[in-house]
């Protein structure tokens, strides 16, 4: 019988990337919010329905609030899409028997670095303590929790600063600035691993189809591209890479000030679920020439 997949958050920067690359291995089925708006409380009673009648043997949930900044004023959105949206799923996904693919963020933990044995910030891991400083870090906390105390086979996966070509996202936005020929004023002190959308699916579907074949490896990973940088060098590497020379001046996080904080050292240590599956992801800079150095409509191939 050929396997069916359901997909959250179709049209966003993951969803579309899913999308495209599931197709391979079975049928796949969109649950966008014309099928079911995940920001409605009311709705979310209708999940166990939706998950009974497609009955697919894996639910990949990429859908969140990602406004980060717009979540400190409605917490009670953002709590229902990142955390009560992704519990009711994972109920569903236990009483199916299928497997669920729930994404959370760097964001979960406050940017402290912590310092190894020469001094020099390392990279967090799973087992490092969360302390969110944000209500979009606490939300997708609450919904990585809820998940991982389900009872639902599941793979929590850990990402940051995704960013895809024509998404809503750092560079597309750097892009359009670039373009118009302004000096750039760019945030040198976060620290961040820039992860391909596409990169970052076709780990999740390769990790999950292996959890599919060969259960025991389901729980919490980190998943980012190799290596890290600032917003300022992912700027200077993607103008670079589109030949764009713009003036770009670093900056501090005090000079930029948003509504919610930011955790100024997010770099995620994904070697756990590189030994768990056998997969690595490249590093982030090899992606950005791949992307930016061809046109828009090729970068998706």
């Amino acid at each position: 019988m050929t396997p069916r997949f359901l997909v959250t958050g179709p049209t966003g920067q993951v969803g579309r990337e899913l999308i495209s690359r599931l197709s391979a291995h079975g049928q796949v089925i969109a649950c966008g919010r014309d099928q079911l708006d995940l920001a409605d409380p009311h709705a979310l009673s209708r999940i166990g329905q939706i998950i009974r009648e497609v009955a697919p043997a894996i639910i990949f949930n990429p859908a969140a609030w990602t406004a980060v900044d717009a979540a400190e004023a409605n917490a009670d959105a953002a709590f229902t899409v990142n955390a009560k949206a992704a519990e009711a799923l994972a109920r569903a996904a236990r009483l199916q028997g299928a497997l669920m693919v729930q994404w959370s963020t760097d964001f979960v933990f406050d940017g402290v670095a912590v310092l190894d044995e020469h001094g020099a910030p390392r990279a967090w891991t799973e087992d490092d303590p969360t302390a969110p400083v944000s209500i979009y870090g606490a939300s997708k906390l609450a919904g990585e929790q809820a998940v991982i105390h389900s009872g639902a086979r599941a793979l929590v996966l850990r990402t940051a600063w995704v960013w895809s070509r024509g998404g809503k996202c750092f560079p597309e936005a750097i892009m359009a600035r670039a373009r118009t020929g302004a000096t750039l004023r760019v945030v040198a002190d976060q620290y961040g691993c820039p992860t391909h959308a596409g990169s970052l699916a076709q780990m999740a579907i390769d990790a999950a189809l292996q959890s599919i074949n060969e259960p025991g490896r389901e729980g919490l990973y980190h998943l980012t591209a190799a290596g890290h940088t600032t917003w300022h060098g992912l700027a200077l590497a993607v103008c670079r890479a589109a030949g764009l020379d713009n003036s770009i001046v670093p900056i501090e996080t005090a000079d930029w000030p948003t509504p919610a904080r930011r955790p100024p050292w997010s770099v995620l240590d994904s070697s756990r679920f590189e030994r768990a599956f056998g997969l690595r992801m490249a590093d982030w800079t090899e992606d950005v020439l791949t992307h930016y150095c061809a046109p828009a409509e090729e970068s998706r191939a």
